[in-house]
């Protein structure tokens, strides 16, 4: 058996995960945490090739996240950030902390698949 690609979808709507496993789930392996601290905890054991963040969840935010990595410098495989509330400055302060790249909820299935087949860190 081939090894999959694996994301990791961190957001507290589980809704997201669902949709990037139906999108995406035949190609990668797609993994789930419902907040950042959860993502720490998983990626203590777990390698992924990608992350999806949200910006707003409970627990520890997206940028709280990113800040943590950096402080704890903990390797991580390119961040792209997925929310619905980005501003210029939020923004710049996630690409400023490692992010890749940012993506605006709402998103469609096919911007979602174009951008994900697009990365070459999953191809």
């Amino acid at each position: 058996m081939e090894n999959k690609k694996k994301i990791l979808i961190v957001d507290d709507n589980k809704g997201v995960y669902d949709l990037f496993c139906r999108m995406l789930g035949d190609k990668y392996a797609v993994g789930y945490a419902e907040n950042g601290q959860k993502a720490f905890d998983i990626l203590k054991y777990d390698l992924y090739d990608i992350i999806f963040l949200d910006l707003i969840m409970p627990k520890m935010y997206g940028i709280e996240f990113l800040k943590k990595a950096n402080e704890d410098k903990l390797k991580l495989p390119p961040v792209v950030v997925i929310t619905g509330y980005i501003t210029d400055e939020l923004k710049n302060e996630a690409l400023r902390l490692g992010a890749v790249s940012c993506v605006d909820k709402p998103f469609s299935e096919q911007e979602i698949q174009d951008f994900v087949h697009n990365l070459p860190e999953l191809n």
